[in-house]
Protein backbone atom coordinates (compact mmCIF):
# COMPACT_ATOMS: atom_id res chain seq x y z
CA UNK A 1 0.00 0.00 0.00
CA UNK A 2 1.92 3.40 -0.81
CA UNK A 3 2.20 6.04 1.55
CA UNK A 4 0.07 9.09 2.06
CA UNK A 5 1.46 12.74 2.57
CA UNK A 6 0.17 14.27 5.87
CA UNK A 7 -2.78 16.23 4.07
CA UNK A 8 -3.68 12.71 2.50
CA UNK A 9 -4.66 11.77 6.16
CA UNK A 10 -6.55 14.61 7.16
CA UNK A 11 -8.45 13.82 3.80
CA UNK A 12 -8.90 10.60 4.09
CA UNK A 13 -10.32 11.17 7.99
CA UNK A 14 -12.64 13.51 7.35
CA UNK A 15 -13.88 11.71 4.37
CA UNK A 16 -15.55 9.68 6.77
CA UNK A 17 -17.95 12.45 8.00
CA UNK A 18 -20.99 13.70 6.12
CA UNK A 19 -20.49 17.62 7.68
CA UNK A 20 -17.90 19.60 8.72
CA UNK A 21 -18.75 20.32 11.98
CA UNK A 22 -18.90 16.81 12.90
CA UNK A 23 -15.49 15.71 11.43
CA UNK A 24 -13.81 18.23 13.32
CA UNK A 25 -15.59 16.82 16.70
CA UNK A 26 -15.25 13.57 16.30
CA UNK A 27 -11.53 13.11 15.31
CA UNK A 28 -10.54 14.02 18.71
CA UNK A 29 -7.65 13.41 20.54
CA UNK A 30 -6.18 9.55 20.00
CA UNK A 31 -3.61 7.87 18.20
CA UNK A 32 -3.16 9.94 15.17
CA UNK A 33 -3.35 7.50 11.91
CA UNK A 34 0.69 7.40 11.12
CA UNK A 35 1.32 6.88 14.36
CA UNK A 36 -0.78 3.41 14.09
CA UNK A 37 1.72 1.52 12.29
CA UNK A 38 4.77 2.19 15.05
CA UNK A 39 2.80 0.68 17.18
CA UNK A 40 2.14 -2.57 15.16
CA UNK A 41 6.06 -2.86 15.29
CA UNK A 42 6.35 -1.90 18.84
CA UNK A 43 3.83 -2.52 20.33
CA UNK A 44 5.45 -2.62 24.27
CA UNK A 45 7.22 0.59 24.12
CA UNK A 46 7.41 2.90 26.90
CA UNK A 47 5.50 6.06 24.41
CA UNK A 48 2.50 2.90 23.84
CA UNK A 49 2.25 1.89 27.82
CA UNK A 50 2.24 6.10 28.58
CA UNK A 51 -0.84 6.57 25.81
CA UNK A 52 -2.77 3.25 27.03
CA UNK A 53 -3.01 5.40 30.45
CA UNK A 54 -3.12 8.51 29.16
CA UNK A 55 -7.29 8.85 29.56
CA UNK A 56 -7.93 10.42 26.44
CA UNK A 57 -5.99 7.69 23.96
CA UNK A 58 -6.77 5.08 25.84
CA UNK A 59 -9.55 2.75 24.82
CA UNK A 60 -8.20 3.13 21.59
CA UNK A 61 -4.45 2.01 22.05
CA UNK A 62 -5.05 -0.09 24.71
CA UNK A 63 -7.96 -2.04 22.80
CA UNK A 64 -5.24 -1.76 19.34
CA UNK A 65 -2.22 -3.50 22.16
CA UNK A 66 -4.76 -6.16 23.11
CA UNK A 67 -5.45 -7.49 19.68
CA UNK A 68 -1.32 -6.91 18.67
CA UNK A 69 0.23 -8.45 21.97
CA UNK A 70 -0.44 -9.71 25.01
CA UNK A 71 -0.63 -6.81 27.48
CA UNK A 72 0.22 -7.63 31.38
CA UNK A 73 -2.57 -7.32 33.91
CA UNK A 74 -1.24 -4.63 35.72
CA UNK A 75 -1.21 -2.26 33.26
CA UNK A 76 -5.13 -3.09 32.29
CA UNK A 77 -5.80 -2.10 35.43
CA UNK A 78 -3.97 0.69 35.48
CA UNK A 79 -5.51 1.67 32.55
CA UNK A 80 -9.10 1.01 33.61
CA UNK A 81 -8.14 2.53 37.27
CA UNK A 82 -7.06 5.93 35.71
CA UNK A 83 -9.63 5.80 33.65
CA UNK A 84 -12.58 5.14 35.93
CA UNK A 85 -10.53 8.05 38.36
CA UNK A 86 -10.57 10.57 35.41
CA UNK A 87 -14.59 10.03 34.74
CA UNK A 88 -15.77 10.62 38.87
CA UNK A 89 -13.28 13.39 38.86
CA UNK A 90 -14.41 15.06 35.98
CA UNK A 91 -17.99 14.37 37.06
CA UNK A 92 -17.22 15.89 40.75
CA UNK A 93 -15.89 19.15 38.97
CA UNK A 94 -19.05 19.29 36.76
CA UNK A 95 -20.95 18.88 39.46
CA UNK A 96 -19.35 21.68 41.11
CA UNK A 97 -19.23 24.50 38.43
CA UNK A 98 -22.93 23.49 38.05
CA UNK A 99 -24.02 24.67 41.48
CA UNK A 100 -21.88 27.58 41.11
CA UNK A 101 -23.60 28.68 37.98
CA UNK A 102 -26.88 27.90 40.01
CA UNK A 103 -26.35 29.77 42.83
CA UNK A 104 -25.05 32.35 41.06
CA UNK A 105 -27.83 33.16 38.60
CA UNK A 106 -27.03 36.09 36.50
CA UNK A 107 -23.88 36.79 37.67
CA UNK A 108 -20.90 35.84 35.69
CA UNK A 109 -18.29 33.54 38.33
CA UNK A 110 -14.76 35.03 38.58
CA UNK A 111 -11.93 32.54 38.29
CA UNK A 112 -11.21 33.26 41.73
CA UNK A 113 -14.65 32.35 42.67
CA UNK A 114 -14.49 29.56 40.96
CA UNK A 115 -10.99 28.22 42.15
CA UNK A 116 -12.23 28.84 45.84
CA UNK A 117 -15.57 26.25 45.52
CA UNK A 118 -13.73 23.80 44.05
CA UNK A 119 -11.11 23.88 47.01
CA UNK A 120 -14.17 24.29 49.45
CA UNK A 121 -15.64 20.88 48.37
Amino acid sequence: MPSLSSHEHFVNAGSNDLFISTARVSHGPVVPSRCISLLMFFPNSPIWLVFSIFPFSAPVTMILRLGITGVPTWQLAVSMAVLIASILGGLWIAAKLLRIDLLMYGKRPRIREIVRALRAG
